[in-house]
């Protein structure tokens, strides 16, 4: 063989081999998450999750819940949402997508380990995560028999001007966490907690840096913020009230209107796989919503948080929420003048 046929020969093959490289990123496709998820766990989920799916790429738009929701309407209103997939904090949103038959239902192939609480029977959506809100308190300033164990126990005089809590107009976690307590309670809860001082501030994350430093003793929150706080040395621990644990699913759900059902499929798939949920106990410390794989130490399990969950109809959160924040509003927020 002459050395020119050798020549052409190795250049048939660089190119075969560029060819197969530009049709390989020709065939990855891009699939578009709306999600409440934060950053950093989200950042973690895609690294996983296009590891063992290379031929997929995601793309991640993460905002607050009441956020998102807006920005879909927006987009409704432009001619059509971009997102492929959404998953947010509560199931009545998506409750509401699916009544607009805005979402596209598959049986997962892990729905089976998934109870229904955590389901739609439509197969519409699954829950990838549950956050609960509980009482939080600092552990070197509450001693263990002076922590408050109910709801009800935050009116007494011993924590007059010393708890804190979230707001529902800034927090859509607070939104739910308001809206449970008052389902159950009735907003004469929130009455008292006025009256025996109670502390609002923006977030729950700001909540949770209160306690930590000492500015108060007690407060209203959620369990992941604690459990990595706690963790990594502050003085915080969650208390999940004898009387009930506020439990909101955080469900996925996938747009009719994506072009990528089958690539969006993988995802929820891969959520709501053992591995999914492991990295999702790992890296932000949630419940996991399949009862074979462990929550956190320190953290209730699924079957215990379902047991002791308060019977909230989270299909009606999503027609609540503006009175959850004019009444909240009304009672915490605005002091009549003297």
């Amino acid at each position: 063989m002459s050395f020119r046929a050798i020549l052409i020969g190795i250049y048939l093959s660089l190119f075969i081999l560029v060819l197969s490289g530009c049709q390989s990123k020709k065939k990855s496709k891009r699939l578009l998450v709306y999600t409440s998820v934060p950053s950093a766990i989200m950042s973690e989920i895609q690294a996983a999750f296009e590891q063992e799916y290379p031929q997929i790429k995601l793309s991640i738009y993460r905002n607050g819940t009441q956020a998102i929701i807006s920005k879909i309407s927006a987009e409704e209103e432009e001619g059509g949402v971009n997102a492929d997939v959404v998953w947010l904090a509560g199931l009545s949103y998506l409750t509401q997508l699916k009544k607009e038959g805005m979402l596209h239902p598959f049986k997962s192939e892990h729905s089976a380990f998934l109870s229904s609480y955590l389901r739609d029977q439509d197969n519409c959506f699954y829950a990838g995560r549950i956050i609960t809100s509980g009482i939080v308190y600092n552990t070197d300033i509450v001693a263990d028999e002076d922590r408050p164990v109910y709801w009800a126990d935050l009116w007494s005089d011993q924590w007059r001007n010393k708890v804190v809590m979230a707001n529902p107009l800034y927090s859509g976690m607070a939104v739910l966490t308001v809206g449970t307590l008052a389902d159950t309670y009735s907003w004469e809860y929130f009455s008292f907690l006025r009256t025996n001082g109670a502390t609002v501030v923006q977030s729950n994350n700001a909540v949770s840096k209160k306690i930590a430093s000492g500015e108060f003793p007690v407060g209203i929150t959620i369990d992941y913020i604690i459990t990595m706080m706690r963790e990594s040395g502050s003085p915080v621990d969650l208390i999940y009230p004898e009387d009930g644990v506020i439990a909101i699913p955080c469900p996925l759900g996938i747009f009719n209107s994506s072009n990528k059902k089958v690539e969006a499929e993988s995802f929820i798939n891969y959520i709501l796989s053992q591995d999914g949920q492991k990295l999702l106990v790992q890296s932000g410390a949630f419940t996991p919503v399949r009862s074979d794989v462990k929550s956190r130490p320190g953290t209730l399990g699924l079957d215990e948080i379902i047991a002791r969950a308060f019977p909230t109809d989270w299909s009606k959160e999503h027609n609540i929420v503006e009175n959850v924040k004019r009444q909240f509003s009304a009672i915490m927020l605005y002091w009549e003048e003297e």
